[in-house]
């Protein structure tokens, strides 16, 4: 089985460099994105029931904007291919997962939408989902850094670059396996460009990190945990409560006894007044 296996290899390298070659870095590429993940412990994001909402809501997002290309539902015009501009928009819901949790939630979110396509139309596109895998990977190993939880310009800067490397790898391999020509630029371009169009990346400018911070909490991506995670972890450590490191907000929230600037002003200046042999009394009292 192992030498029909490794013969077959051979002949695929031989006879289909460009397929081959292609599939094995789109292979290195998933196996290396989805390492990173589990390096930073992405899925104990899993253990939380508002991470698990929104991977359902992601997947039938997802899902219900696929089916608009696909179903009688005419919302484009007659001209524009409806299943190349739905399938590129309906990756923005778990690219948004990816993300915001990393790559093995984005896998996940991707698993479940191709489960939740499977069982409703009894068929799933195979070079479709084997593409957005690889994208969702990619991009959530990407989201390490730069994070979307401290740049607004990461969210579109990941995502472009997370598709270049995607459709450079398995991108060729589909379009090798679809007999168009997969080493020119122009046959990639002409069988991406409506995906891209549909997707948008530039309207994830609009989303700044404070809603990535307020929104998906229990992320283990840098910037979300320093924030949800780790900080209340440490002040539960000391048994303290946390703080946001800003003394009047904190006193205003009420996790510090934080007097006025007034109110410190007039201690001060009451200490300053009293005869020293009461500070004395009270330094002795207090020790």
């Amino acid at each position: 089985m192992s030498g029909d296996l490794g013969i077959s290899l051979n002949n695929l390298f031989l006879n289909a460099p460009l397929l081959g070659y292609s599939a094995l870095a789109a292979g290195f590429l998933l196996v290396v994105s989805l390492l990173s993940g589990l390096g930073r412990f992405d899925f104990l994001a899993l253990a939380s029931g508002r991470t698990l909402l929104f991977l359902g809501l992601g997947a039938t997002t997802a899902l219900f904007i696929y089916l608009l290309g696909t179903g009688p539902t005419q919302m484009l015009p007659p001209d524009v291919p409806r299943g190349r501009v739905t399938e590129g928009l309906s990756r923005l819901p778990l690219f948004l997962l990816a993300l915001a949790y990393g790559p093995s939630v984005g896998v996940l979110g991707g698993l479940l939408f191709a489960g939740l396509l499977l069982s409703l139309t009894g068929q799933a596109p195979l070079i479709f989902g084997l593409l957005i895998m690889i994208e969702l990977a990619v991009l959530g190993w990407l989201a390490l850094a730069p994070s979307v939880f401290k740049w607004r310009w990461a969210g579109p800067f990941n995502v472009l670059a997370a598709l270049l490397l995607s459709w450079a790898t398995a991108g060729t391999a589909v379009l090798f396996l679809l007999e168009l020509d997969a080493a020119s630029f122009a046959a990639h371009w002409q069988y991406h460009k409506l995906t891209l169009a549909g997707l948008s990346p530039l309207l994830l400018l609009w989303l700044p990190p404070s809603i990535y911070r307020r929104t998906f909490v229990g992320s283990r991506v840098p910037g979300a945990a320093a924030i949800s995670g780790l900080s209340e972890r440490k002040a539960s450590d000391r048994g303290a409560p946390e703080l946001t490191g800003n003394l009047e907000g904190d006193r205003r929230l009420g996790t510090v006894d934080i007097p006025p600037v007034g109110e410190r002003r007039k201690r001060r200046r009451s200490r300053s007044l009293e005869p020293v042999y009461i500070r004395e009394e009270l330094r002795r009292a207090s020790a």
